[in-house]
């Protein structure tokens, strides 16, 4: 790519982000594979001019208060409803083996048929997959136990022949969704850790992919975290390059002590961070959702204190809020958020308070034996 192809491509994203012309003038002056300090004043004025004329959808117009809140844009679009967007590039990271291969054919199945991914619509496009780190008899073998369809339509790659004849496969062959498995082998030149190096390979696909209205998803390895470690994005090696190019960035991470996975997605297309709880079914070899974080989390809260009354119930301890919260080691205010959700749903017995206690059954108790025991004690 020549120098000023490269700032004419960088000035695009800086365009597309809304940098000032200022601001992009000065961003092309710092890297020295576009022209950099050489660059005259009219030169810059002329690539930014050339970067605004192509920005779409009025980016490049002045827009009043009123204008933008009056006007009617289009619904936003998906590839995967709500997960996957329909233009750009996306990276899909995880640590080894857990499961990123499976996940990106699955995905690549539902937009070749217009199916479903993890519940959710798929807008039916040609699919092409670079599967760099497979060979032809695996993926097969892939594909028969996933039950993709022969009419799916995918065109699967085993050898990487460089981004430009990439660019222009995607083109000829009219490809809406285009993943490359994985980043590291399609660029092992590129040195991960320097920004400057990732910035200038990634923002090259993720403008490619706006502009041709194409989504170009690569999968990505994440480095081992220490044991108890919080996970987070800067475990994609690169990190911070990374977040910056991609329009979104998808991981999938063990959670610690149990046997599922979290799939969690955000981006600039995303009013708010998605969550799931996601687990590999062995038998369809495909990815299914188990519920929202929040949702399996308030589930398995709601079992911890359907168990703690049952275990104190066979004990013969009456299971009153106070002891209920010391049996599960949790706040008052905890365990009593919980049992009016129980109560509501009927999924507790609500007694009536004993002096200030206040004590919750499983159904089918039979409650007058803890009261008689009660007055007993009392009498």
């Amino acid at each position: 790519q020549s120098r000023s192809g490269f700032d004419c491509m960088l000035a695009g994203m800086l365009v597309f982000r809304r940098f000032s012309n200022e601001e992009t003038a000065g961003i092309l002056r710092q890297y020295s594979h576009g022209k950099g300090k050489t660059a005259t004043t009219n030169y810059l004025r002329r690539t930014i001019a050339k970067a605004r004329s192509g920005t779409r959808d009025g980016e490049d117009q002045e827009w009043t208060t009123a204008q933008l809140l009056e006007h009617k844009f289009p619904e936003l679009e998906w590839k995967v409803d709500g997960l996957l967007p329909e233009e750009g590039f996306v990276v899909i990271a995880g640590k080894r083996k857990i499961g990123k291969g499976w996940f990106y054919m699955q995905a690549a199945n539902a937009c070749a048929t217009g199916g479903e991914f993890l519940g959710r619509s798929a807008r039916r496009c040609n699919v092409l997959v670079y599967a760099l780190e497979d060979n032809p008899r695996r993926i097969s073998r892939r594909m028969k136990k996933q039950g993709i369809p022969t009419s799916a339509d995918i065109v699967w790659c085993f050898r990487w022949p460089g981004w430009e004849a990439v660019a222009g496969r995607i083109i000829e062959g009219q490809f809406g969704l285009c993943i490359i498995d994985t980043l590291s082998r399609a660029f092992p030149a590129m040195k991960q850790n320097e920004a400057e190096a990732v910035t200038i390979v990634l923002s090259e696909i993720q403008e490619f992919g706006l502009s041709k209205h194409v989504l170009i998803i690569a999968t990505d390895h994440e480095r081992k975290s220490l044991p108890g470690s919080v996970h987070s994005m800067d475990e994609i090696v690169g990190s911070q390059a990374k977040t910056a190019v991609a329009d979104a960035i998808l991981q999938l991470h063990s959670r610690q002590g149990k046997h599922d996975t979290i799939l969690s997605a955000d981006g600039r297309d995303y009013e708010e961070e998605v969550e799931l709880v996601v687990k590999f079914d062995r038998e369809s070899a495909c990815w299914k959702v188990v519920g929202s974080v929040e949702e399996v989390k308030q589930g398995e809260a709601r079992k911890q204190v359907l168990s703690a009354i049952g275990g104190l119930q066979k004990s013969k301890d009456l299971p009153t809020t106070k002891n209920i919260a010391e049996f599960i080691k949790k706040s008052l205010s905890y365990v009593n958020e919980i049992l009016a959700d129980l109560a509501k749903t009927e999924k507790v017995l609500k007694g009536e308070k004993i002096g200030r206690e206040q004590p919750y059954f499983l159904p089918g108790t039979d409650v007058s034996e803890w009261y008689e025991s009660s007055n007993d004690k009392n009498g």
